[in-house]
């Protein structure tokens, strides 16, 4: 691993709070490179909160003793805040920023040096750095579960494995790369933002699940596509790319590709790869719905090219439960299934959020036909809801307790309630400070069917 480049070098931070940047500080410091400055848009007296704001995804106590250590890095360094936020940045060789920096009016003097001073991500560190074969997964829904799966897969077949990237739900492992092995495996869950950043170099494996409009607030659609299909932009005939057969700008990516394409698919059965036994996978998958058979099927050609065998990965599919808040049955009260993401027959539906300019015409239809009460949280989802649905039943509220105990009030035995907010920010609006959906359903359980936890 050759980081020589960054020696001797003026580096800059942005936000060195967040994920992104606080592994990068501590990457950095581990490896002697101290000539570092760091930037953050907030109040110096704010710093602990807008850290543990930022890994919000990780416990609490292993939450608090990072935050101790990261304190000890920023004191090892110049940073500036809010009053004097992007002081020097002129003077920067190499600029680091986070996935987001583009989107912050804040950040304009940014969108000038980008042609001036090369700029870094922590993507760019994995991809560029890492020892280990990289898997890259990318797609507008389910490269979480697909990159969870792999792990499982990899790990129950002797695998050493390691994960980071966009999940802020787990801990960043920029700081292991020393550790990593050519034969170990890097998987890295990568976002459409993070794809916008210079790298040179791609993920020997890349995976894209499927592509859907979605953050039209930031970019118009094609733009969108485009960047998605920057996972692919440095691969070579050496390395592999896994596509969606059954979803159209998937597959056109494999006219494209310089690498080999290996595609899969629930529709067109025939494109499936021959080096996957379709039939006994689709079998091993436990959860319903069509995406999890996509999901099985695209961690399979993962793992098969990473030279695991059939029987192992069956064995990492069938003992697959999901990651939260994917399809997740949380809890049965007097014969109604509770549901965290989303909804079949005779369901009642909770959603709300921020839209993201997103169209919600083409699920109008599919609301007539499967939900007997759509529960909106207050929001611009619920605007957008209350304008275009008509012949169901509707109860909006501002609180999610409220919501759930409408549920439970209209709710009859066979129903399933569920939560699929359909917009951003969910967490942040109705349940951050407040109580959580499982804590909320666990309360409204009868007492001796609670857990003891």
């Amino acid at each position: 691993m050759n980081i020589d480049k960054f020696r001797n070098k003026k580096i800059h931070i942005v936000g060195i709070t967040g994920v992104e940047g606080s592994a990068v500080l501590e990457f950095l410091l581990k490896h002697g490179i101290t000539d570092i400055t760091g930037h953050d848009f907030i109040k110096s007296e704010e710093i602990e909160k807008s850290f543990k704001i930022w890994h919000k995804g990780i416990g609490k106590i292993q939450r608090n003793k990072e935050f101790q250590s990261f304190k000890e890095d920023v004191n090892k360094i110049k940073y500036y805040f809010k009053k004097d936020y992007l002081k020097d940045i002129n003077s920067a060789d190499i600029i680091f920023v986070s996935q987001n920096w583009y989107s912050y009016s804040q950040n304009r003097i940014l969108h000038d040096l980008k042609s001036k001073t090369p700029f870094y991500s922590m993507t760019r560190l994995y991809l560029e750095l890492s020892p280990a074969i990289t898997v890259g997964v990318t797609g507008t829904v389910g490269k979480g579960s697909v990159s969870h799966l792999l792990i499982q897969i990899l790990e129950k077949a002797g695998k050493k494995v390691y994960f980071g990237g966009n999940d802020t739900w787990s801990d960043q492992v920029l700081d292991k790369l020393d550790e990593m092995k050519s034969d170990d495996i890097l998987i890295l869950e990568i976002s459409h933002r993070q794809l916008l950043a210079d790298f040179s170099k791609s993920p020997h494996i890349a995976v894209i699940t499927n592509i859907f409009p979605n953050h039209l607030d930031e970019m118009p659609f094609a733009d969108y596509v485009k960047a998605k299909f920057r996972i692919l932009s440095k691969q070579t005939e050496n390395d592999v790319t896994i596509l969606n057969f059954d979803n159209p700008h998937t597959k056109e990516f494999g006219q494209n590709a310089n690498s080999k394409v290996l595609y899969f698919s629930i529709k067109n059965l025939h494109v499936n790869s021959p080096i996957i036994n379709y039939d006994q996978i689709i079998r091993a998958v436990k959860k319903p719905g069509d995406h999890n058979k996509e999901n099985a099927l695209a961690a399979a050609l993962a793992a098969r090219t990473l030279g695991v065998s059939e029987v192992n990965i069956i064995k990492g599919i069938q003992v697959f439960m999901g990651i939260k808040a994917r399809l997740e049955k949380i809890a049965e009260i007097d014969g109604v299934s509770y549901y965290d993401e989303s909804f079949t027959d005779k369901s009642i539906l909770i959603m709300g959020g921020y839209s993201k300019k997103l169209d919600y015409l083409p699920l109008v239809e599919v609301l007539k036909t499967k939900v007997k009460l759509l529960i909106l949280l207050k929001s611009e989802v619920a605007d957008q809801l209350k304008r275009s649905v008509s012949g169901v039943e509707i109860f909006e509220t501002d609180n999610l307790r409220t919501a759930l105990e409408k549920a439970k009030e209209i709710s009859a035995s066979g129903d399933r309630v569920i939560l699929s907010p359909g917009g951003a920010f969910f967490y942040t609006m109705f349940i951050d400070k407040k109580e959580s959906y499982r804590k909320i359903i666990t309360s409204l359980l009868p007492k001796e069917s609670r857990s003891a936890d």
